[in-house]
């Protein structure tokens, strides 16, 4: 399963990138005056993934670590780090680097897009391989009440089981810079969903 993440652009690929590309650009010159949501942050939490290969099922857990920070009105850079022990002789880590752009469409929802880098690492049985990826994610960000936000994306990596995924979170809000959430992620051949907690910084 492990074993045939693999690099590769594809036509589709290439028409999302250009439609994300297109879609950023035009999120970044759509300003307004709402409050923004915040997008310089630190974030632990604990993720459950589901392998889905050859009609079984292998699951993994993680503590990963994902932070962001937020410069100009529009743009904000971000990272994350995971590793997973898929099974006693195969392991997974995957980093991740990329740049966003968000611009509010409402007092209550933001309109977000990134572009992404993905480094990864397969170890299995003894062998370990490097593959490199493009992430994609268009999506957007809202809130029901003050302490209550929500956001769900559509996203493409070209690395194997991750291509493409729809994701979503809630997020609860216990004090001015501390939140906790929920988060599903839905893919081809992988799922996750986790519980967190993000620190705020620079509100």
């Amino acid at each position: 399963m492990i074993n045939s993440i693999s690099l590769r652009f594809t036509r589709p690929l290439l028409a999302f990138t250009r439609f994300a590309l297109i879609t950023m650009v035009a999120i970044a010159f759509s300003t307004s005056s709402y409050a923004e949501f915040g997008y310089s942050y630190v974030e632990i939490e604990y993720e459950h993934i589901t392998f889905e290969s050859d009609g079984s099922d292998l699951n993994a857990g993680d503590f990963p670590v994902e932070g962001s920070f937020g410069f100009t009105d529009n743009f904000f850079v971000y990272g994350s780090y995971r590793t997973y022990d898929v099974t006693q002789f195969q392991d997974f880590d995957m980093a991740e680097i990329g740049l966003g752009v968000h611009a509010k469409r409402s007092e209550s929802l933001d309109l977000v897009a990134s572009l992404g880098y993905i480094a990864s690492e397969i170890n299995s049985f003894g062998q370990s391989r490097d593959r490199k990826a493009i992430h994609l994610q268009l999506g957007m960000r809202g809130e029901l009440t003050p302490d209550l936000e929500w956001e769900g994306f559509v996203g493409y990596r070209n690395i194997g089981e991750f291509q493409t995924a729809f994701s979503g979170a809630f997020r609860y809000r216990f004090s001015p810079n501390v939140y906790s959430d929920i988060e599903v992620l839905v893919g081809d051949e992988v799922n996750t969903y986790g519980i967190g907690v993000r620190f705020l910084f620079g509100q």
